[in-house]
């Protein structure tokens, strides 16, 4: 994909953990010259090498921090994610400004209503803008960066707009989304791995397809959906559904597995406004086994074979026939190096499913497992008698 705008996209790659979640694209709102966010980019770009920028916490706000270059993001869910800075980069930046004669930062006017309005009708994801808030009227210290989850938030901001989400608004709402500790920090450490400029008739570099096929609320609550109607909601479920497949084949797993929990919650809020006669509950219990085996596999591929074994245990609750519930909790009880247990479900996944190759290759590469410590157990027993 090639950026066919005029003017060049600023970007920056957000992992979860170790594993990639995507890119976010903003595009700069003017010339690149009077834009400030620009020069951020810039300073950051040619002054701070090999920063890595960590993300963690949430609830009514959402906190990143850096661990080598302690800054943070922060978050309200309902209206914007917001970058602050640490006291180290503030003074790098002060005295980057100040070697370049300036001792004060004059952000340009925000942009009005109307420029808001114009910027909707060709804006390529319709939710987010970015702007800046100045720390102090005066001083040169570096501005908080803030990205709007929703237009409300852009039309009542009283600061600079100063560009838009060009692609990534789904990487955003995740992060809003993430699971948090009870000190309000995410369970998993987001983090930015990159940061840089793409220039006009540039390639993007995306390194996976983008996956915009769930486009919906995060809380079923949220959703302008008429839960009478059946058809409807089944349709919403398997969009969801399938957008986590599509991010778990592109590995981003955490992406995925988020997508698998959200598709089962829609089915438990349809579930809530009526009781479904037995066509349609067997649809829904089809659904929500297949979003529980998927998200097993999500968490043995994050290895959290902890969190599968409980995903397991919970499909076989309800289909203890169901060969792919065995074949995952032998996956996960292969990961935690319990390889009779694991065999023992294994062939029970064999004998429901004799011809299932991926079975088959799973009992080899614990067999093989086994074979190998045993080797290295024996290796280890003469030194073990000397002692």
């Amino acid at each position: 994909m090639i950026n066919t705008l005029q003017s060049e996209l600023l970007y920056l790659d957000i992992k979860v953990n170790a594993h990639l979640l995507g890119r976010l694209f903003i595009e700069p709102i003017g010339q690149a010259a009077d834009n400030f966010l620009v020069q951020i980019f810039n300073f950051l770009q040619n002054n701070i090498s090999n920063g890595t920028i960590g993300c963690v916490s949430k609830g009514a706000k959402f906190f990143i921090f850096f661990p080598e270059l302690y800054s943070s993001f922060s978050v309200d869910r309902l209206r914007s994610v917001e970058l602050d800075w640490s006291s180290d980069i503030k003074n790098s930046f002060q005295q980057y400004c100040v070697s370049r004669g300036a001792t004060s930062i004059t952000i340009p006017c925000p942009l009005g209503q109307n420029a808001i309005r114009d910027l909707d009708l060709t804006a390529k994801e319709q939710i987010a803008f970015v702007g800046l808030i100045n720390d102090a009227s005066n001083g040169a210290v570096l501005p908080r960066i803030v990205v709007f989850t929703s237009h409300w938030g852009a039309s009542t901001f009283g600061g600079p707009l100063v560009g838009r989400i060009y692609k990534g608004t789904d990487l955003i709402l995740h992060i809003s989304a993430l699971p948090t500790k009870s000190t309000n920090r995410p369970v998993e450490t987001c983090s930015i791995e990159e940061i840089g400029t793409i220039a006009s008739g540039c390639n993007l570099n995306l390194r996976q397809r983008d996956v915009l096929l769930d486009v919906f609320p995060d809380s079923p609550s949220s959703a302008s959906v008429n839960y009478w109607d059946v058809m409807k909601v089944m349709n919403i479920v398997l969009a969801i559904k399938s957008s986590g497949s599509l991010l778990f084949r592109q590995e981003k797993y955490h992406m995925a597995l988020y997508r698998f929990g959200k598709a089962i919650r829609y089915v438990n809020a349809a579930c809530s406004f009526y009781r479904p006669n037995k066509d349609l509950e067997a649809k829904y219990l089809s659904v929500v086994l297949s979003c529980i085996l998927n998200s097993a596999a999500c968490k043995i591929k994050l290895k959290d074979f902890s969190g599968a074994l409980e995903d397991c245990n919970e499909a076989m609750e309800l289909d203890p026939s169901n060969p792919k519930a065995y074949y995952r909790r032998g996956q996960a009880y292969h990961g935690k190096l319990c390889y009779e247990r694991s065999l023992f479900d294994l062939f029970t996944a064999l004998r429901l499913a004799p011809h299932d190759r991926a079975i088959k290759n799973e009992i080899a590469a614990v067999t093989g497992a086994i074979q190998v410590y045993k080797k290295k157990k024996m290796r280890t027993q003469p030194a073990n008698s000397q002692e």
